[in-house]
């Protein structure tokens, strides 16, 4: 199918350019390190960005699909389905494929968990393959990996995870133009909000009221964690399951919005909500999570190593008297809604410009929490904050 076609029929199809940019980019890479094949398998959209990066096809709902990247012929498929079920996806939707494969494996049949791998290794024994490069192998099943290592005794396997990441964790201008339409959406949902927000609504009902929102702008996947307490209690956001509590009337809102925009980029926003002026010791803690952020963000140039850039928040946190961040403070989007690089002391990736990071400080004290979470897009000299949305404490009279 020609790209026109694409564009006519597929949600937001990436520009065949692109997809050929990164083809040609880790074939590169795969050449000068002697790798001959590629293999990776992603179940979700949340966190499986490697099949999209290569296909600009989704796999979610815990379907594994696998995709095999030669270095010298083009990419096989293999996804749950087989006839009559048309294999998904179809080929008129992809660039760079040959073959989809589809076959009735599921992970709840267990009797079913080397389908896939037996399929896989019939197409790398095709190819001759002598060196096969794992990519993201966490996300690969165990089941899986045996099947491959006893049925390609003869092939040298590898991890070939930090070379592909090393490519995608540095956007390019036609993922921009995405990445900028995913953080627009997230922003007119943030003004949206205050129009939204009531007394006596549940939070998962403020919570299905912003998804709505969401959709309609073109998001594909939405992660929405919030909280409600009133003022003088940690308002800390959760996942839906623990959204059940009703809004009072004199409540804060701390909204965290995770979610991809079209095409399937992800940027992630937080901001709080009051039902009534809050109190001093809240809007002074507001300002020091926005201070925090804008220490951090200043710092995420070209060349910085992420484990002093860890380091240096937690400096910066301890003088500040609050508490340091043991968990993720900041860290790559993309595909992924978590991806490289990350801000911590394990992370070896250095920053480079045209890196997408999202950096969210969350400050508290005993009676009072805060989140502030903007992207920020790393040029040759400080980031550019990527949202619009005023970095505020929103008061809804």
């Amino acid at each position: 199918m020609s790209e026109k076609e694409r564009i006519e029929r597929l949600r937001a199809p990436i520009p065949e350019r692109e997809l050929r940019r990164r083809h040609d980019a880790v074939r590169a890479e795969m050449r000068a390190k002697g790798v001959d094949c590629l293999i990776m398998q992603n179940n979700n959209k949340h966190l499986g960005g490697y099949v999209r990066y290569f296909t600009d096809i989704i796999a979610e709902n815990s379907y594994p699909v696998t995709v095999i990247f030669p270095a010298n012929e083009e990419i096989t498929m293999i996804s749950s389905g087989g006839p009559p079920r048309p294999a998904f996806p179809p080929l008129w939707a992809t660039y760079g494929v040959k073959e989809v494969i589809g076959l009735p494996y599921f992970l709840t049949f267990n009797y079913t968990n080397t389908f896939d791998a037996e399929a896989a290794v019939k197409t790398l024994k095709g190819l001759g393959v002598k060196t096969l490069g794992y990519v993201g192998p966490a996300m690969i099943p165990s089941t899986f990996d045996a099947c491959l290592r006893a049925n390609l005794s003869g092939a040298c396997i590898v991890d070939f995870t930090n070379e592909v990441d090393d490519i995608k964790a540095v956007k390019s201008e036609d993922e921009l133009v995405f990445i900028l339409k995913a953080a627009a959406i997230q922003d007119a949902v943030v003004a949206a909000i205050p129009a939204i927000l009531r007394p006596r609504m549940k939070d998962i009902e403020l919570r299905n009221a912003i998804q709505h929102l969401l959709t309609d702008l073109g998001s594909e996947e939405q992660l929405l964690m919030l909280g409600s307490a009133p003022f003088g209690q940690l308002a800390k956001h959760s996942s839906p399951y623990l959204q059940n509590r009703v809004i009072g009337e004199n409540d804060y809102i701390s909204v965290l919005i995770e979610v991809n925009g079209p095409g399937g980029f992800y940027t992630e926003i937080a901001r709080c909500f009051c039902l009534a002026d809050p109190p001093k010791e809240m809007a002074d803690l507001w300002q020091e999570t926005v201070k925090a952020q804008d220490f951090l963000a200043d710092q995420i140039r070209p060349g910085a190593d992420c484990r002093t850039l860890f380091e240096s928040i937690n400096r910066y946190l301890r003088e500040h008297g609050f508490e340091e961040e043991t968990s993720l403070i900041g860290h790559g989007q993309g595909y992924d809604l978590v991806e490289r690089p990350s801000i911590r002391p394990e992370e070896p990736m250095k920053i480079k410009p045209n890196m997408n990071i999202a950096v969210h400080p969350r400050l508290s004290t005993a009676t009072a929490f805060t989140f502030c979470c903007d992207n920020f897009l790393t040029t040759d000299a400080a980031p550019i904050r990527l949202h619009r949305a005023p970095r505020e404490l929103f008061v809804i009279p």
